[in-house]
């Protein structure tokens, strides 16, 4: 595994123990409880494809 891929995943680690997430179990149970997101806001529309 690559230096920047250890960095990344120490980084995910700490974000989600903030939030009390320690194991893979806590993990699953966290998204299971997620409320549904709306990613509308974060996708640009696209224009519709002209006929040939």
């Amino acid at each position: 595994m690559a230096n920047n891929d250890k960095s990344q995943l120490e980084k995910i680690n700490k974000a989600l123990e903030k939030h009390g997430i320690f194991n893979e179990e806590q993990l699953y149970e966290a998204i299971k409880n997620m409320k549904p997101l709306n990613i509308g806001c974060m996708v640009s529309p696209v224009p519709p494809c002209k006929k040939r």
